[in-house]
C-alpha cells in the first residue's frame, strides 16, 4: 500500500467512525466531502451551470430589525449569475429540517437580490474590520470574501492586507464584495432567489413545509427546488461523464465513503471490532 493510498484508507475509517459517533455533527463531516462537488451536483441536477459562491452565507433571520445584526446562515450560496441564486441547504437526516431556518430563506426570496449584500458587508467590514480586525471570526469572513472572488476566475485582487492592514482591507473588501453582487444586482430583469435542499438520503422538504405549518403562498410554490439526493449521484455514470477530468478520480473515491455513510444501521455491526 503506498502512501496516498494509506492515507485515504486513515481518512476514510476515521469519517465513517466519526459520522457514527454521538455529539459530532454529521452535516459537517458530508459537507467535508461534498464541498469540492457542490456547483458540480447542483448543476447537473437543474440543468444550468452554477457557481458555488460562499459557504455559511449569512442572511438575515425573519424577526430581524435593522439594529441588530445578529445573522442566520445558508450553507452554500450559489448562482448561475444571469437567473437564479440558489440558498442551499445540506441534510443528512429527514428530520433535521428546521421550519425557521426556511422561514429564514424564504424572508430572503421576497425581498430579493438586494437581502443579499448587507449581512455580509456588515458582519466583514462595518462590524467586522471597522471594529474588530484582528478577531479571528472577522478573518474568517475575510477568508470567505477572498474565496468569493473565484466565481470571478478573471480576479487576481491581492488579498494579503487582509492580514494586517485595516484600512486597505476595508477598501479591497468592499470593491470584491460589489464585484461579486453588483453583477447580480444591476442584471435585466434581476435573478430570482431559490431555494434548494441537499440531502445525503431520500427527503420529502415539502411534507415537511406542511407539517411545520408555514404560511406558503402556492403562487411561490417554484421558490422551493425539488431537493438533490446524493445517495443517487453514487454510481451515476451521466453524473461521472460531466465532471471534469481532474475530479473524476477524486469523486470516485469520495463515493466510497459516501456508500458507507448512507448504509442502514443493522450494517454499522457487522463487523466485532473497530480496525
Amino acid at each position: 500500500m503506498n502512501d496516498y493510498q494509506a492515507f485515504y484508507e486513515m481518512v476514510k475509517k476515521w469519517t465513517v467512525n466519526d459520522y457514527r459517533t454521538q455529539k459530532i455533527k454529521a452535516e459537517v463531516i458530508v459537507d467535508m466531502l461534498i464541498s469540492d462537488f457542490v456547483a458540480d451536483i447542483v448543476s447537473y441536477k437543474i440543468g444550468v451551470p452554477t457557481k458555488l459562491i460562499a459557504k455559511e452565507f449569512p442572511i438575515e433571520r425573519i424577526s430581524q430589525t435593522e439594529s441588530e445584526h445578529r445573522y442566520a446562515s445558508v450553507d452554500y450560496l450559489l448562482s448561475d449569475m444571469k437567473t437564479n441564486v440558489y440558498l442551499t441547504e445540506l441534510k443528512t437526516t429527514n428530520d433535521s429540517f428546521d421550519g425557521i431556518q426556511f422561514l429564514n430563506m424564504l424572508g430572503v426570496c421576497k425581498r430579493g437580490i438586494g437581502a443579499l449584500r448587507s449581512p455580509l458587508e456588515y458582519a466583514t467590514v462595518d462590524y467586522g474590520i471597522k471594529q474588530r480586525f484582528d478577531k479571528r471570526e472577522t478573518k474568517k469572513y475575510l477568508y470567505t470574501i477572498k474565496n468569493m472572488v473565484n466565481c470571478h476566475e478573471s480576479n487576481q485582487t491581492d488579498c494579503s492586507c487582509f492580514a494586517d492592514k485595516r484600512q486597505d482591507a476595508e477598501e479591497i473588501a468592499k470593491r470584491m464584495i460589489n464585484e461579486v453582487f453588483g453583477e447580480l444586482e444591476t442584471s435585466k430583469p434581476q435573478p430570482q432567489i431559490k431555494i434548494l435542499y441537499i440531502s445525503l438520503n431520500e427527503i420529502s422538504i415539502r411534507d415537511k413545509v406542511e407539517k411545520a405549518k408555514i404560511p406558503y403562498d402556492t403562487m411561490e410554490t417554484d421558490i422551493l427546488l425539488e431537493p438533490i439526493i446524493i445517495s443517487d449521484l453514487i454510481g451515476d455514470n451521466n453524473f461521472f461523464s460531466v465532471l471534469r477530468a481532474d475530479k473524476k478520480s477524486a469523486w470516485n473515491l469520495t463515493g466510497k465513503i459516501l456508500e458507507e455513510l448512507v448504509k442502514p444501521y443493522a450494517d454499522w455491526y457487522s463487523t466485532t471490532r473497530f480496525e
